[in-house]
């Protein structure tokens, strides 16, 4: 009777043992769940501070182009032309309605000689209006330009240029017949007529 208990007591102690052990995890699994911390963290990282450091050229964009299909959209749509106002010094931009291209308007003044309220908007922090270029004047880098929307949907020619803080350059080729927006990512200067 002595061995069966004896197997009895080698069995328990067997078994005890497991019962004993600390839970925890494996190097594996450790290592897995560091690696994907370190791989989550890398990249809202990089996304953070390509955000906040330089600029961010592309919701630039989107507002600039928003505002144009906006405007051609409403030019359109009330057969009256608009305009956006794109101040250089300000890093802003303003759009109106039945607007004259006259710089002499003064105060936001319309044809009518009455005082309006542009609606602004301004671009991200860390990004500036580098300059515009418009088909009938020269390369516009201080002060305002204006870019007009007629009824027809024709838009005035223009390059829009913004840089970031990192000296990076997007540029906004318009086209005058269809409105569309094409983004360059670099400083494009194009001589129209050619």
């Amino acid at each position: 009777m002595r061995k069966a208990g004896r197997a009895k007591t080698r069995i328990l102690e067997t078994g005890s043992l497991n019962k004993n052990s600390a839970p925890g995890f494996t190097l594996l699994e450790l290592i897995i769940v560091m690696f994907i911390v370190v791989l989550m963290t890398g990249i809202l990282t990089v996304r953070i501070l390509g955000v906040l450091s330089g600029g961010d050229l592309r919701l630039a964009s989107r507002m600039v182009i928003g505002e144009f299909n906006t405007l051609r959209g409403k030019a359109v749509s009330t057969r009256q032309s608009q305009t956006l106002i794109l101040n250089i010094d300000k890093d802003a931009l303003y759009s109106m309605a039945g607007m004259s291209t006259k710089q002499d308007l003064g105060a936001w003044g319309n044809n009518d000689g009455q005082k309006t309220i542009p609606k602004a908007g301004y671009l991200p922090q860390g990004v500036v209006l580098e300059d515009v270029v418009l088909f009938d004047k020269e390369k516009i880098q201080e002060g305002e330009a204006r870019v007009r929307f007629f009824a027809n949907g024709c838009v005035d020619r223009a390059l829009i240029h913004l840089r970031n803080e990192n000296n990076e350059i997007y540029t906004l080729e318009v086209n005058p017949l269809t409105g569309h927006v094409r983004i360059y990512d670099s400083y494009v200067e194009k001589i129209y007529g050619q």
